[in-house]
């Protein structure tokens, strides 16, 4: 009879990396039940949940695998995808409900709990003092449940400063006074998996990386290594995959590069492709549309993602998007129609040695 051990993780600051305190602590909790015979209890939906439960793939433990579902339908394709985005060997999963309830926000709730009642032995790692899972601990603890505190580490409220900002900074002269006809896509670091990715890349890479492997410059990289911007759905009209690129010359883009508090990341950092105008707009890449929300027009469903309200708080004519459904693939482009722009001159010369463009640095 296989027994199981929950390791117990407070909510934890986005980017974390192989040398992140509670990262070290969970691989070593894991490894130690690994080594002692143990099965581990985890979930998904969650930063410290799902680099368990990534762990306990890569260690090929015993896991019972919590669903904060709503539904049988919603749990079978669960069931499914996270199998896929864990490389999950289904003879060492059992997974479960926390409960059969059609609330979110109750089974979101009710998830912890149920992670927590289905360990034999708790294994707290990482918690916030007067949090929820200090409180079940405690009172786990005072029920008789056995508690292994070796890999306790102090919690640290506080991640890795994330803002990035060169207002104010002075620009070398080739930023200054580039002047080049491009359009260009400004990308930037993800606090998540990369489009298209599996979660178990993701996470495997946090727990190899002492820095974040999913920064500005990587993503840069993984964009170019790939031949093939992604596009995205998220912010655009009906929801339509769509990648997005700016006619502003790079010094006018410096005061656009903000922190979004609200969603925990920049509107875009220093790094870039840029594609001649000409040869952009003969492959589909064209200039937005801005219309006053006032006076919204009646939009072809076809084009309604080549179209953007000027909103209301933030003026969105300034950014001078241009946009084109669906991915955009580098290939066949002629190296002299593309510009790479990046942060400083050590990631300058290793795009130069890397790729056929001319690249371009905003730091000397």
């Amino acid at each position: 009879m296989i027994r199981h051990a929950a390791v117990l993780l407070s909510r934890q600051p986005l980017r974390p990396t192989a040398t992140t305190p509670w990262v070290a602590a969970a691989v070593r909790a894991v490894r130690w039940l690994k080594e002692n015979d143990w099965g581990l209890v985890s979930s998904t939906g969650l930063q410290t949940w799902e680099l368990l439960t990534a762990l306990a793939s890569l260690e090929r433990i015993p896991l019972k695998l919590i669903l904060p579902v709503t539904s049988q339908s919603e749990y079978l394709v669960a069931r499914a995808s996270q199998t896929l985005q864990f490389a999950l060997d289904r003879s060492l999963v059992h997974f479960m409900a926390p409960s059969d309830s059609h609330n979110r926000t109750a089974v979101m709730a009710q998830r912890d709990q149920a992670v927590v009642d289905g360990a034999e032995l708790l294994v707290p790692v990482s918690i916030r003092s007067g949090g929820t899972m200090a409180e079940l601990l405690t009172q786990a603890e005072a029920s008789g449940r056995p508690v292994e505190r070796r890999f306790a580490t102090e919690y640290q409220a506080e991640g890795p400063a994330l803002k990035l900002s060169l207002e104010g900074m002075p620009l070398p002269h080739e930023i200054e006074t580039f002047a080049d006809d491009l359009v260009i896509h400004w990308t930037r670091a993800t606090s998540y998996a990369w489009p298209q990715e599996r979660l178990i890349e993701y996470y495997n890479d946090i727990l190899n990386s002492e820095s974040w492997p999913r920064s500005g410059f990587r993503t840069l990289k993984r964009i170019l290594d790939h031949r093939r911007i992604i596009a995205s759905p998220r912010h655009m009209p009906s929801n339509i995959p769509t990648v997005s690129f700016s006619a502003l010359r790079p010094s006018e883009a410096v005061p656009l590069m903000k922190w979004r508090a609200r969603y925990g990341h920049m509107t875009f950092e220093p790094y870039g492709i840029g594609l001649r105008k000409s040869e952009a707009e003969a492959v589909g890449i064209l200039p937005v549309t801005y219309y006053d929300r006032e006076e919204e027009p009646e939009i072809d469903p076809a084009q309604v993602w080549q179209w953007q309200s000027k909103g209301i708080i933030t003026d969105w004519t300034a950014e001078e998007e241009y946009r084109f459904p669906g991915d955009v693939s580098l290939v066949g482009l002629a190296p002299d129609a593309v510009t790479l722009f990046c942060l400083n001159g050590a990631e300058a010369v290793e795009l130069r040695g890397r790729y056929p463009y001319r690249v371009l640095s905003f730091l000397a």
